[in-house]
């Protein structure tokens, strides 16, 4: 089942968009959690089947698992794993888990979303280059889908609650992946640097 997934050209690795000389990919993930269970290290066995059976049932409502597929974290070998990690599908803590627990990759591996990893739910997109928007665009219009279906745990003050305090409020974190040694040898790093 993952041979499909390892085997498959990863399109925000093709060498387009902006910055692709420097950039190699941007990547967005949004973190929610469902409002009437704990996060998943505090969920029981069943609470977390319980999470993972309503978020499936949300997939499945909403079209995902037609254009892509759900592994179950139980069917994965530690290799599978890492590949997985490797494509950056899948958080690195995800190694940890076992139960009811996986991943939904879409087929085109622009988007994942992790079910009860650090949080219920981890939706995470790519881009290629330095296009930030574009992978933001994904993770908001695809967390706007699965609201129509799920509650989410949202505190009027603080926002969306989240298992880490670092994105707590909106759950969102924007990554670029810069090719530095390349930039080295083109002696780049010092126009980053004063850009940064």
């Amino acid at each position: 089942m993952i041979d499909t997934v390892a085997h498959k050209a990863l399109p925000w690795l093709e060498p387009r968009g902006a910055e692709a000389q420097n950039v190699i990919y941007t990547s967005a993930t949004i973190s929610r959690n469902l409002a009437d269970l704990p996060f998943p290290a505090r969920c029981s066995e069943e609470e977390l089947s319980t999470a993972q059976d309503r978020i499936l049932s949300s997939l499945e409502a909403e079209g995902f698992l037609e254009r892509g597929t759900y592994f179950a974290v139980t069917d994965l070998s530690p290799t599978d794993l890492r590949v997985l990690r490797e494509r950056d599908l899948i958080q690195g803590g995800f190694f940890a888990h076992e139960g009811a627990c996986g991943v939904y990759i879409r087929d085109d591996q622009m988007l994942s979303i992790m079910v009860n990893a650090t949080d219920h739910i981890v939706i995470r997109a790519h881009s290629s280059g330095l296009a930030p928007e574009s992978a933001v665009r994904e993770v908001l219009e695809t967390d706007s889908v699965l609201t129509g279906t799920l509650d989410y745990a949202f505190d009027e003050k603080l926002g969306y609650l989240t298992a880490t305090t670092t994105t707590v409020g909106t759950g969102l974190v924007v990554c670029a992946a810069t090719h530095l040694p390349g930039m080295a040898m083109t002696h780049q790093l010092h126009d980053l640097n004063k850009s940064l």
